[in-house]
């Protein structure tokens, strides 16, 4: 059974961005890029928080909501409750200080 991920999507990042990253099947490298502050290493900090089950870690991250596909079709979909646009936005501003 595979557990090679199929992709990984990031909604509300900062309360502003969402991403989404497909991992092609045989290929060994993914290159992300884009602008500084646009979440490239919140989304890679998710991924590896996600799957290493650090959920305390994945909890300071402001984002809406996560959903992860892997090889043997199970998704995998994190909900923050209660998080308005506001709050993600004013938490990531906080982070960041």
């Amino acid at each position: 059974m595979s557990s090679r991920i199929e992709s990984f999507e990031v909604y509300g990042l900062y309360g502003i961005y969402d991403h989404r990253v497909s991992f092609q099947d045989g290929e060994s490298v993914c290159i992300l890029h884009g602008p500084n502050g646009t979440g490239k290493t919140a989304l890679l900090r998710a991924i590896s928080y996600l799957f290493e089950s650090k959920f305390s870690e994945l909890g300071r991250i402001p984002f809406s909501k996560i959903v992860a596909v892997v090889g043997n079709g199970m998704r995998v979909e994190v909900l923050r409750r209660g998080a308005s646009k506001e709050d993600l936005i004013k938490h990531s501003r906080e982070h960041k200080k």
